[in-house]
Order: structure tokens, then C-alpha cells, then sequence
């Protein structure tokens, strides 16, 4: 029996396959360390996924773990850019950060908290690199200060379009998340885990059926987006067919100039519509 593997960057499924301790303590290396074996123990905060989480439609599923260092990670998969990504970041960071801390406890308790966006959209346009991090810093001597903040970005629509060293640790897990066929050739020990895991879910119906009905409540957040976003340019191509109708610009110019059309600017001139 053949089957098709589930995209592993649908939250539910990235975090079936990433509340793994392995599979976790490896993209953890890859991302914060470079590829280097620094985090050898992981504490995973929240393992399940709450029922009533899958069945809200637009709800983002992350995976929060405290690391063996003291760190606590805050990890989010995000398919749809809905252009508050920096300001969202810094609410989760300051969450995670601030949580810590049990009333008439000392600062000095408090880790640092790095938070791990992984985008399947591009953000930060300025970057040539797939993965950024930010950190707190001198803006004018660019020098850093010891601050328990860590932030970082993965733009999963990037990790090909500049020459990368397709060895690179977080590179073969950008490979696994957009294309997992092909990262299933490697004979890297944690990515063949993380492709055997997503074999398993995939061919599970159970998981099969979740899956399917979070691409459907995604699917329809998407149309209503885009719906709205429509409804909106057009009110704003009628408003400014109206204006340009009162400075004496012809119905034929205007539905040229709006893309509406000239049936509908002629409505608008005889007040019919708007």
C-alpha cells in the first residue's frame, strides 16, 4: 500500500515528530549551536496537544522544552504570514521569559528564554541567510550585552536560494521540513529518524484524519483572508473612482486607471453604487 507522507510543517504533525528527545535535541544543536553536541538532555513542557487546540481554526501549536543548560525554548511553526510576526515573537518571548518567575522569587532565577521561529514565508527581506538571530545589543558600538534574550528565524523559503553547505546541520532540517522525499536519501542518523517518525504518522488513519481537517480549517482561514483582502481593494478602487469621476476624469479613463469595470463606474456616477 502506497502513501503520500504528511507535510511536517503543519504544527500538529512538526510537533508529533519533534517532541521526539532525539530528533529535538538535534535540531536544537543544529539551530542555537551550530551543529555542535552542547545540549545533551531535554525537558519537553508540553507533550500533548489539548483536543480543543486542534479544533480551533488559525490556533499555532508550539513546543516549549527547557534544555540541560537551563535555557528555556520556545519553538513555533508558522505557514501564513500574518504580517505581526516581530511583534508576536516578543509577546511569546516575554511570556516564556516572565513565567519563570513565581511571586516573591528574585530575578536572579530567571534563564534565558530563546524563542525558534520557523517560517514557511519570508520575513525579513533585507537577509540573504535563512537562518538570523537576534540578540540585544549597542546600536552605535555594536557591542552585545549579556541579556537572557535569544531570537531566532528560519525562513524555510530561503535555504535554497543562496549557495548553502548542503552538510550544514540546519540545513539538512530545513531540507527534512520542505522536502522530506529527498532528505529521506541522507544517511544522517536523526533526519532517517525524523522521516521513519513521519512514515509512522502518516500511514496512521487516526493521525491521517486529524491532519486532513486542520488543512481544511486552514484552507478556509486562507480563503476568508484572502475574501476580506479582496472586498477591501475593491472598496478602495471605487473610492478612488470616485474621487476621480468629481475632478471630471471620463468613466472609460477611471475604469482603466481602477481596473474596475466601466459598467460599475458608471454606477458609481450615477450614485448607485460605491
Amino acid at each position: 500500500m502506497t502513501f503520500d507522507l504528511l507535510d511536517p510543517k503543519v504544527d500538529f504533525v512538526f510537533k508529533k515528530i519533534f517532541t521526539e528527545e532525539e530528533i529535538l535535541i538535534d535540531f536544537l544543536n543544529a539551530t542555537i549551536f551550530g551543529g555542535r553536541k552542547k545540549i545533551t538532555k531535554v525537558k519537553i513542557q508540553n507533550p500533548e496537544t489539548k483536543k480543543e487546540v486542534l479544533a480551533a481554526k488559525g490556533a499555532v501549536l508550539d513546543l516549549k522544552a527547557t534544555i540541560n543548560t537551563g535555557e528555556i525554548i520556545n519553538i513555533e511553526i508558522q505557514n501564513r504570514d500574518e504580517k505581526n510576526m516581530v511583534k508576536r515573537t516578543l509577546f511569546h518571548w516575554g511570556k516564556i521569559y516572565t513565567d519563570q518567575l513565581v511571586k516573591g522569587q528574585n530575578y536572579n532565577v530567571l534563564n534565558k528564554a530563546i524563542t525558534i521561529n520557523i517560517l514557511n514565508f519570508v520575513l525579513l527581506h533585507e537577509e540573504e541567510a535563512f537562518h538570523n538571530v537576534y540578540e540585544l545589543m549597542n546600536r552605535d558600538s555594536l557591542k552585545k550585552i549579556d541579556a537572557p534574550i535569544e531570537i531566532h528565524f528560519i525562513e524555510l523559503k530561503k535555504y535554497r536560494e543562496v549557495p548553502q553547505n548542503i552538510d550544514d546541520s540546519l540545513y539538512k532540517w530545513a531540507e527534512f521540513l520542505v522536502t522530506p522525499g529527498v532528505a529521506a536519501k541522507r544517511s544522517d542518523p536523526m533526519i532517517k529518524k525524523a522521516v521513519e517518525k513521519l512514515q509512522i504518522i502518516s500511514q496512521d488513519p487516526a493521525e491521517r484524519e486529524v491532519y486532513e481537517a486542520l488543512k481544511r480549517a486552514e484552507l478556509e482561514v486562507n480563503t476568508a483572508l484572502a475574501n476580506a483582502e479582496e472586498r477591501g481593494e475593491i472598496k478602495k478602487a471605487k473610492e478612488s473612482a470616485l474621487k476621480f469621476l468629481k475632478m471630471g476624469v471620463t468613466v472609460d479613463q477611471v475604469a482603466e486607471g481602477t481596473g474596475l469595470s466601466i459598467e460599475e463606474v458608471s454606477a458609481i456616477l450615477t450614485g448607485e453604487e460605491l
